[in-house]
């Protein structure tokens, strides 16, 4: 019995919890907008490269008055994002 026990514990610890960080601060509908302006590329934004930042990503939002720093979460919307372009 002792053993099942342990087994259990095992699992237990390997189960999906959620990731800590701070939550976005952006809304939905603001994360959707992000999403169409960094797939629109870089250069429609003004820069002279393709080439999406976590800090040109904090600038487009600084200009466009979004209080909010680039973090995790945008990295993973901008990394998401690069796929989608890459695969239209």
């Amino acid at each position: 019995m002792e053993r099942l026990s342990s087994s259990r514990d095992k699992r237990q610890g390997l189960r999906a919890r959620p990731t800590p960080g701070r939550p976005c601060r952006l809304s939905a509908k603001q994360q959707e907008q992000l999403k169409v302006l960094l797939l629109r590329g870089a250069g429609a934004a003004g820069y002279t490269t393709e080439l999406w930042t976590l800090r040109r990503i904090g600038e487009v939002i600084r200009k466009r008055r979004r209080p909010l720093q680039p973090g995790r979460r945008l990295g993973a919307l901008a990394a998401r994002s690069a796929v989608e372009l890459a695969e239209a």
